[in-house]
């Protein structure tokens, strides 16, 4: 359970990091295209889109981090899976053996 638990607070982390990343990214677009020239050249409109690309930056590599840890995650639960049916096909062979026999 504590493992299930993990994994499902890593899934709403990382849906929560992709959402915000989203976010900040449709702002910034949308700061860009309402710019005129006169905004690109202010020192104050400049810090703060800064401070959102960095924010932007920030969330990309969690966000990356997640998408790989998840990656991980899938690829164990697949092996652990293979193991199970590796097992499951064994012993249906033997009971079928049982029957035949």
């Amino acid at each position: 359970p504590s493992e299930f638990r993990k994994a499902h607070q890593a899934r709403m982390t990382l849906s929560a990091n992709c959402t915000r990343l989203q976010v900040v990214e449709d702002f910034l677009l949308d700061l860009i295209i309402r710019a005129n020239s006169k905004d690109l050249l202010d020192e104050d409109w400049c810090r703060g889109a800064r401070r959102y690309c960095s924010f932007a930056d920030r969330l990309t590599a969690l966000v990356g981090e997640g998408l790989h840890e998840q990656q991980l995650r899938t690829k164990m639960s697949r092996t652990q899976h293979w193991k199970l049916a590796g097992s499951v096909a064994v012993l249906m062979c033997a009971m079928i053996d049982v029957e035949v026999a």
